[in-house]
């Protein structure tokens, strides 16, 4: 089974109607008992992809049931800080072309399900028109309501949450958890199944089988927590048969400030018939994230059956 997850839940602890432990009473945390957390500056490469369409990220409780302290971050789909992206708009003597380019970068980078958050939506009225100005919307911007706070609870679980499932392992025996988001295979030539005829942790992997017909694009893809501050790294491990075929795999994650694509499109030179980690670390600039790997091939260098497995999203530091 996959060593996935998310460490999140370790620190983020959110459970409801479970009866208070005989030596402490549940205790309700009012707003006014909420901090406003010491978040860095993102250290990773920045972009501007829009964030994953998905549900609630944290639910922030107002009653712990039991005696052991524990953390909550709200809003639920929240920022660390004001995206790099916003800079420009600090500087009152920037160009008025410059400012619109960077502005509408910097509203990129708080859209969440496709859509400008609500807290920083007005800061970006008249944007290209002569009443925007960079100062008042960088202002505007600070006093929104779509920054990340935690709080700690003076009495929360004792238990260790369990992790909710990633499948990042295909323990399930199928691609539950994922979404096939691409799909480029006109002649189905690539075969994709989850077995258990290999694995590199637990009993099963994803396979899949190239006929080497025609080129072929297919990626999968979820959403998924994060502490936002905290640094990540993203793994998996991959197996390829035919490491001359024109075939390959990727992982992939996507965040406010946050861009990574591990391994290229083909698996050229790379040991064969063995399994093969890939890694990138990361810190948190928002609540939230998508996670894709996908699978590729051209046609005219042969066959090949590639193995993926153990994709994980562990908390480091």
């Amino acid at each position: 089974m996959a060593s996935v997850l998310f460490g999140l839940l370790a620190v983020q602890s959110i459970v409801t109607g479970v009866a208070a432990f005989p030596r402490c009473r549940p205790v309700s945390v009012s707003s006014s008992e909420t901090t406003t957390a010491v978040l860095p500056t993102v250290t990773v490469s920045t972009s501007t992809d829009e964030p994953p369409a998905s549900s609630t990220i944290f639910n922030p409780t107002t009653t712990a049931p039991s005696c052991a302290p524990t953390t909550t971050y709200f809003p639920d789909i929240c920022w660390a800080s004001i995206p790099s992206q916003c800079t420009i708009l600090t500087n009152a003597a920037a160009p008025a072309p410059l400012v619109t380019l960077q502005a509408t970068a910097c509203s990129g980078a708080y859209r969440y399900n496709g859509v400008i958050a609500t807290g920083v939506a007005g800061c970006f009225a008249g944007l290209g028109g002569s009443q925007f100005t960079a100062t008042s919307a960088y202002s505007c911007l600070l006093s929104a309501d779509v920054y990340c706070h935690s709080s700690t609870l003076p009495c929360g679980p004792s238990a260790t949450p369990t992790p909710v499932p990633f499948n990042g392992g295909f323990e399930s025996g199928d691609l539950t958890g994922w979404a096939e988001e691409q799909n480029i295979d006109n002649n189905g030539n690539v075969l994709i199944s989850v077995t258990s005829e290999l694995s590199h942790g637990g009993e099963k992997s994803f396979k899949a089988e190239f006929q080497d017909l025609n080129g072929a694009s297919i990626r999968w893809t979820q959403d998924v927590k994060l502490v936002p501050s905290a640094q990540y790294e993203l793994s998996y491990w991959w197996y390829s048969a035919n490491t001359v075929a024109s075939t390959g795999t990727s992982l992939a994650l996507t965040s406010p400030g946050v861009s990574i694509f591990m391994n290229e499109q083909t698996f050229a030179g790379a040991p064969a018939n063995q399994w093969n980690r890939a890694s990138q670390t990361f810190v948190a600039g928002a609540s939230f994230a998508n996670v894709a790997f996908s699978f590729g091939a051209n046609a005219g260098l042969g066959t090949n059956t590639v193995y993926v497995d153990d994709i994980a999203l562990d908390i480091v530091a």
